[in-house]
């Protein structure tokens, strides 16, 4: 980077001079051939991240996972509020909703259907007590109301609704399915964020065994070829993946060429963020933030 001095000439023969920055770049690969993350267990950066810190590159670009120690050790240059993304599951569906009908029973949970009757029993206690109160019913017609909200009730249990299909919204959920294989994008950012979740004390062993016995590791190009796309809406597989890049170049080009549907849940925040080096100079560092 090289320095070089301008002048202009304004009305009434003022002149202000001013710097000009001429910068020169050029990009290098990772030392490690990684993408950038941080390794839970020792701390270390990897990928472009640590390119940067070895003084091998001066600027790196995500997105990144969010992790204090990558600002331990550079410069987060400030990002506006579109560079936040996340991270989180991709599944698929050939049917957005179930074929067959499913009973109006299944369609709640047991502490659904406790609350339902409760206030069902509290809307009938008050129309029974303003009755009672208002003269416009006796005694003798308890009974028969109560027994047509009965008949009613049971009427409605024996309809039939409609249920969306299963979607993947946890990690909870992707564990109670092994056979579903997860597929992520390797030496990404993606690694990290489960290598970071396999040491949470809840999940961290299932979800561990599950990448041990049932998961793939491809590259971010094979992400977008139509095989993934298969297998996701078969329920054979589903993706952990950075959201925007797979919405964006995947998700988009599949609903176009396919009837399929997808579905995208949150687990961890990131960001499109760029950290710089600590040893560039202060000024230029933030003359970039700027």
């Amino acid at each position: 980077m090289g320095d070089k001095w301008g002048s202009t000439e304004g009305p009434g023969d003022h002149h202000s001079t001013f710097k000009i920055a001429v910068i020169s770049y050029s990009l290098v690969a990772p030392l490690d051939d990684a993408y950038g993350m941080v390794e839970e267990q020792t701390g270390r950066l990897t990928g472009m991240l640590a390119t940067v810190v070895a003084g091998k590159a001066d600027i790196a670009a995500g997105p990144f996972p969010v992790h204090p120690r990558m600002n331990e050790l550079l410069h987060d240059m400030k990002r506006s509020v579109d560079s936040f993304t996340a991270f989180g599951i991709i599944s698929g569906m050939k049917n957005d909703y179930i074929q067959a009908p499913g009973s109006f029973t299944g369609a709640f949970d047991t502490p659904s259907w406790i609350l339902i009757f409760l206030c069902l029993f509290v809307v009938v206690g008050l129309l029974l007590g303003y009755r009672l109160i208002t003269g416009q019913g006796g005694s003798t017609d308890i009974p028969g109301t109560i027994t047509k909200w009965l008949f009613n009730g049971f009427g409605i249990l024996l309809q039939k609704v409609v249920q969306p299909t299963f979607r993947f919204k946890t990690l909870y959920d992707v564990l109670q399915h092994p056979e579903m294989t997860v597929v992520y994008p390797a030496n990404t950012p993606a690694e990290n964020m489960i290598n970071k979740t396999a040491y949470d004390p809840v999940y961290g062993d299932r979800l561990r065994e599950h990448m041990r016995t049932n998961s793939y590791a491809t590259t971010l190009a094979s992400l977008q070829e139509d095989w993934l796309r298969d297998k996701l809406a078969s329920r054979k597989a589903i993706v952990f993946m950075e959201q925007k890049y797979l919405t964006s170049r995947c998700i988009a080009r599949w609903c176009v060429n396919s009837n399929y549907h997808f579905f995208v849940s949150k687990l961890f925040d990131m960001f499109l963020g760029v950290f710089s080096s600590r040893n560039l100079p202060p000024e230029l560092n933030n003359a970039i933030d700027m």
